[in-house]
């Protein structure tokens, strides 16, 4: 890069260039305005390189400063500390009474030594050594939501979500001609979903509150996943009873089939291909969601023939992401080892009425013990629209 000198001599040069440009474009017809423009250009490209080799030298110039300075600090002379500890060897041959008895003025010596008995300064019997925390949290084991992410979800408008479901008496068939059409029938039925609250309350004290700052996020966070986890599980295992969700596996008319018996007496990719086609039969549906056991997953991706070896999967099998005979799969740890469910995602939905709500207020005394708690909950329905779009499949094995 130039030095400032250098951009000096050159922006003179160019300012002179331009001068010259000027007078010879005055007497011309046509001025040259673009060569003008040219110029001019290339000025301010010299003057903003001068401005910068400017800034440059400077600071080069204090770090030399700087350099100058430190090399004038001299260190202190180092001190030197005569060490008045004595060993016992050393304290006996400098005694009186040995130097008496070794210049055969005496032809015995006795003396009294004066020895440090104290205890030693160690970590065990001293000041430990200060340990600070990383700041790393190690969560609770908990499997991802993973049931959660694989629904729709469509806003609930009321507290009761009400679909009808229809009944149709299929009678069409050929008429002859002038003769009578079949009279077919056509009804439907309301069907309640009732929207339901998941919640959960953590109590903490205004000192943790205010101490670490950071800990009400971290609070909210794991209060939400508690109240989610708890749907999560709910979708599958909900009983339906009381003010408990209603999971798919004790909703009414679900499809079911049983590995050990029948056409389904299968194991592996094949058990799931048989329910899969069942289900498109039964359920009048595309199958697209298989809910499974990590285990069993794990089970059937590493399936292998029992005669060759050969890992019998890899045609039903993708693993990025993780889809059996074109259904996406969703492990989860909620469906217990030997169970699969497979259903049509669009009869299956949540439909809350409002998403997570989290609230931090007093809860019975505790303004007067000096406590606050955090609450969290949601409101949502399950809903299943189709309950034959669902099968419930048994005793699998890989």
């Amino acid at each position: 890069m130039k030095t400032t000198a250098e951009y000096a001599d050159a922006i003179e040069a160019k300012q002179l260039e331009i001068k010259a440009h000027a007078l010879e474009s005055q007497s011309a017809e046509t001025p040259d305005m673009a060569k003008l423009d040219q110029l001019d250009a290339e000025l301010k490209s010299l003057t903003d390189g001068l401005a910068v080799a400017k800034r440059l030298e400077d600071a080069a110039a204090k770090a030399d400063a700087s350099i100058a300075d430190l090399k004038k600090v001299t260190s202190p002379a180092p001190v030197t500390v005569q060490s008045e500890i004595k060993n016992l060897g050393s304290a006996v041959v400098s005694s009186k009474a040995f130097r008496a008895l070794a210049a055969k003025e005496s032809d015995h010596a006795s003396m009294t030594i004066d020895l440090d008995l104290k205890t030693a300064f160690t970590s065990s019997a001293g000041m430990a050594p200060q340990i600070t925390r990383t700041g790393e949290i190690v969560e609770t084991i908990n499997y991802p939501l993973t049931i959660v992410d694989a629904l729709d979800q469509i806003p609930a408008l009321q507290p009761t979500v009400r679909i009808q479901q229809e009944t149709l008496t299929a009678t069409a068939q050929e008429i002859a001609e002038a003769g009578g059409y079949p009279e077919g029938a056509i009804s439907f039925a309301d069907v309640d979903f009732t929207v339901r609250k998941i919640g959960s309350i953590l109590p903490i004290s205004d000192e943790e509150l205010e101490d670490i700052p950071a800990l009400e996020n971290l609070i909210n966070s794991r209060i939400v996943f508690d109240v989610i986890s708890r749907l999560n599980n709910q979708l599958v295992n909900g009983a339906g009873t009381g003010t408990l969700v209603k999971g798919m596996l004790h909703t009414d008319n679900v499809s079911t089939a049983n590995c050990g018996t029948g056409s389904l007496n299968k194991t592996g990719s094949r058990a799931i291909f048989l329910a899969k086609q069942k289900l498109a039969v039964s359920g009048a549906c595309v199958p697209n969601v298989v809910i499974i056991n990590p285990d069993d997953w794990g089970s059937l991706v590493t399936e292998v023939a029992s005669s060759s070896g050969v890992y019998m999967n890899t045609a039903a099998i993708s693993t990025e992401p993780d889809r059996i005979w074109g259904m996406r799969v969703v492990q989860s740890d909620r469906v217990a080892v030997g169970t699969v469910i497979l259903f049509d995602s669009r009869f299956v939905q949540l439909r809350p009425l409002r998403g997570i709500d989290v609230q931090i207020g007093y809860n019975g005394t505790d303004f007067g013990t000096g406590k606050k708690s955090i609450r969290a909950d949601i409101r949502t329905a399950f809903v299943v629209k189709r309950p034959q779009a669902i099968l419930v499949l048994t005793t699998f094995s890989a």
